[in-house]
């Protein structure tokens, strides 16, 4: 008889979950870094030492957070705790925008920290569940809008319209939209999946009883 083991119960939504968790991470901390390292060139109103330091600082964190969320077996515990984090850090970073990004770039949407900031409010879609990850979302597009707005000569309006604020609350609409889309094709493989094991299972099921009748009956001729 073929039976379907639990650890095979739901290959499809495992898999998933474990492309949820890796992909994020390594596209998040993939755009960190390489934000980080161009961030001496976007003209900080400070000079490139306090960006040289606040790069550093980005991908120092980086290379933890890919080590925190990247291997299997890590705790739900730690893993949103991780995240956490990583949001709190972000909306760090986005308040301090006008130490570290010239206006002019900031308003050309130029500015090295919008690229983390967007990846970050996709990424959580991924990795959070829905309150959180807006919740997520929110902090890092108001500290994004925010750091703008106090650069010199931007205001509200330039954040979230040209600064691209407000384009981020969409990338994350979207971004969860795919998530839920691929959840539900991933059960749906998964349901598919058992029903064919139960076929199979049903089938060998009556072979084998035909098999033993047949045997019977020639038991008794």
């Amino acid at each position: 008889m073929i039976a379907m083991s639990d650890s095979a119960a739901a290959p499809a939504t495992r898999g998933l979950r474990r492309f949820g968790r890796r992909y994020p991470a390594v596209g998040r901390a993939a755009v960190g870094v390489l934000c980080a390292v161009a961030s001496p060139f976007s003209l900080p109103p400070r000079g490139p030492g306090l960006a040289v330091a606040a790069a550093s600082a980005v991908v120092v964190w980086n290379l933890v957070y890919l080590g925190a969320l990247l291997p299997d077996g890590r705790s739900c515990r730690l893993y949103r705790a991780v995240c956490a984090v990583d949001v709190v850090l972000v909306c760090g970073l986005c308040l301090a925008q006008p130490v570290l990004v010239d206006p002019g770039q900031q308003i050309a949407s130029l500015g090295w920290v919008s690229p983390i900031a967007s990846f970050t409010v996709v990424a959580v879609q991924f990795q959070l569940g829905v309150p959180a990850a807006a919740a997520a979302t929110a902090a890092v597009c108001a500290a994004f809008v925010a750091g703008a707005a106090t650069s010199p000569g931007l205001t509200v309006w330039d954040g979230v319209f040209a600064g691209g604020g407000g384009w981020m609350v969409v990338e994350a609409v979207l971004a969860r939209l795919l998530w839920v889309l691929l959840q539900r094709a991933g059960r749906e493989a998964d349901r598919l999946m058992r029903a064919r094991f139960d076929a199979e299972r049903t089938a060998a099921t009556a072979a084998a009883r035909r098999s033993a009748q047949r045997a019977h009956w020639a038991t008794l001729h």
